[in-house]
């Protein structure tokens, strides 16, 4: 099991699920297809917030605060990412900062999903 699951940090969570789930596992599958036509981009991606958005009200109906993922994931300008190049490469740690490969991210994504954008 991944020790990073077992935190009580918001911003963890959200790292490890825009990265893994947003980009890795969904975004991955919705970019080639709006290449091929199937879907507009804005139609993709608002898809996918209105499920999220769904998915969070229905938490907040179950008295769950939603709020920090609201606004990270819907409203904030930037995702995180995981910056594996920059971690990976031969420059001394002190010079990327990155601690470790698996948990060096940056909030420089663009966020796709938030809804002015779309």
């Amino acid at each position: 099991m991944d020790q990073r699951i077992l935190t009580e940090s918001n911003t963890a969570l959200l790292q490890m699920f825009t990265t893994i789930i947003l980009q890795l596992n969904l975004a991955c599958i919705i970019e080639p297809m709006i290449q091929e036509d199937l879907m507009t981009k804005k139609q993709a991606y608002s898809q996918l917030a209105r499920t999220i958005e769904n998915k969070l009200n229905q938490l907040e109906q179950q008295g769950i605060d939603v709020n920090f993922c609201r606004h990270a994931l819907l409203q904030d300008d930037y995702l995180y990412l995981k910056r594996l190049y920059t971690a990976g490469t031969l420059l001394p740690k002190s010079m990327t900062a990155a601690a470790d490969i698996n948990k060096f991210y940056g909030k420089t994504a663009p966020n796709f999903l938030k809804w002015q954008n779309l």
